[in-house]
C-alpha cells in the first residue's frame, strides 16, 4: 500500500502503466468527468468514477483484487479507508474472477483520504473504503485499475 500527495507520484517507480495512470490522475479534470467507466489503455488500465455516500465501518467489508491494483482519489469529499495484509484476513467469499473480486473479515489500520491524495492497493494489500470521517457525506472518486 502506498499513499501519498498526486504530486508526488512521480518517485515511486511503478512501471509504464501506472505511470500512464498517474499521467491521466494528473492531467484530467476530473471535476468534470461524470460517473462511468473510462478506458486508459484498454483492459491494462482504466478507471471507474463513483459518486456514493460514506458509511459506518460495519456496514463495509474489506475487500482485495489479483489482477489488478487500485489507486483510489477521493475527487470530492474525504474518505476513511481501511488497510491491511491478506495475512489479517479471512476469507468469506469466493473470488470472483470477472469482477477481480473477493471479500473478508479481520482488521486493519485506518487513514483518511482527501482531495489531491491517492492511495494505492495491491494485490497483496486488503482494504476497506468509502467508511465515514465524522458524519456520512457524499463522496466522488475515482479508482484507477492497473494490472499488475
Amino acid at each position: 500500500m502506498i499513499s501519498d500527495k498526486l504530486e508526488n507520484s512521480h518517485i515511486y517507480g511503478l512501471g509504464k502503466r501506472f505511470d500512464i495512470a498517474f499521467d491521466y490522475l494528473k492531467n484530467t479534470n476530473l471535476h468534470n468527468l461524470p460517473t462511468g467507466k473510462y478506458e486508459i489503455l484498454g483492459t491494462d488500465v482504466f478507471a471507474m468514477i463513483n459518486e456514493y455516500e460514506t458509511k459506518d465501518s460495519e456496514l463495509i467489508k474489506w475487500e482485495a483484487h489479483r489482477t489488478y491494483a487500485d489507486i483510489q482519489v477521493v475527487i470530492l469529499g474525504r474518505e476513511t479507508i481501511g488497510f491491511s495484509g491478506l495475512e489479517q484476513m479471512s476469507e468469506i467469499d469466493k473470488y470472483d474472477l470477472e469482477k477481480d473480486l473477493i471479500f473478508f473479515n479481520g482488521s486493519g489500520n485506518y487513514l483518511i483520504v482527501k482531495p489531491e491524495h491517492f492511495v494505492v492497493f495491491f494485490p497483496h494489500d486488503a482494504h476497506k473504503p468509502g467508511i465515514k470521517v465524522d458524519q456520512p457525506q457524499k463522496i466522488k472518486k475515482i479508482v484507477v485499475k492497473v494490472r499488475v
